[in-house]
């Protein structure tokens, strides 16, 4: 039991620290896009589809030590999910 609980701990550690980057990440080539003149509508765009196709790999690895790409279907439903219930 006690094995199990300090597993999730690290995993919950590993998954906080990986939605810091994770956040950088989106905002960061967000800022970028913007930067470079791209309408806030098409860097919106591209940071979302970009962000989540990143997130999908370094929760994958960093967190849940998997790399298996077949799961890519189920992480984007569940953003789309998301984005429904948020409007």
């Amino acid at each position: 039991m006690k094995e199990l609980l300090k597993k999730l701990d690290y995993t919950f550690i590993r998954f906080v620290l990986v939605g810091i980057v994770n956040t950088a990440f989106g905002v960061g080539l967000y800022c970028l896009l913007v930067y470079f003149g791209i309408s806030y509508r098409l860097s919106v765009l591209f940071s979302t589809v970009l962000g989540v196709l990143f997130n999908f790999k370094t929760i994958g690895v960093f967190v849940f030590k998997n790399k298996d790409n077949r799961l890519l279907f189920r992480f984007v439903a569940s953003y789309v999910i998301v984005y429904f219930v948020n409007i």
